[in-house]
């Protein structure tokens, strides 16, 4: 299933630069072929966490907004969030009530993404450098 920034990429958030890796994740009980070219995480997957497109499967907004979150670190999950946030794929609440209910390998750091995120960011340069600002103890506003 294609998720994370590729995902937002196909869905109209330019997330993903051309040079990067696809992000897509596996069933825990798959043995994915690694290639060149592809970022392959293995995870669960439920059956409405995809949505068909042509002859693949990106992951549903939800899942899309996610994934970056469960392996970023802290300053680039939440630019990543606030962007898609922006683009009202998914709202903060719905984030929120997926993250607390979820026990994923990460799900800390992502909780903890989720409460720094501020749509109102015009940048994700913007977004990281307000999560610094946070991280020493500043309030800064986008």
């Amino acid at each position: 299933m294609i998720t994370g920034r590729s995902a937002a990429t196909i869905r109209g958030v330019s997330l993903a630069w051309p040079e990067d890796p696809v992000e897509v994740i596996a069933p825990l009980d798959s043995r994915p072929i690694r290639r060149r070219g592809l970022d392959v995480r293995r995870t669960d997957i439920g059956p409405d966490d995809w949505a068909p497109w042509g002859q693949g499967r990106p992951a549903t907004p939800q899942r899309m907004a996610l994934d970056p979150l469960l392996d970023r670190p802290l300053p680039d999950a939440v630019a990543d969030l606030d962007a898609v946030l922006r683009a009202r794929f998914v709202s903060a609440d719905e984030i929120r009530r997926l993250v607390a209910g979820r026990s994923d390998n990460g799900i800390v750091a992502a909780r903890r993404a989720v409460g720094l995120t501020d749509p109102r960011a015009e940048s994700r340069p913007e977004s990281r450098v307000r999560v610094w600002l946070v991280l020493d103890g500043l309030m800064p506003e986008p």
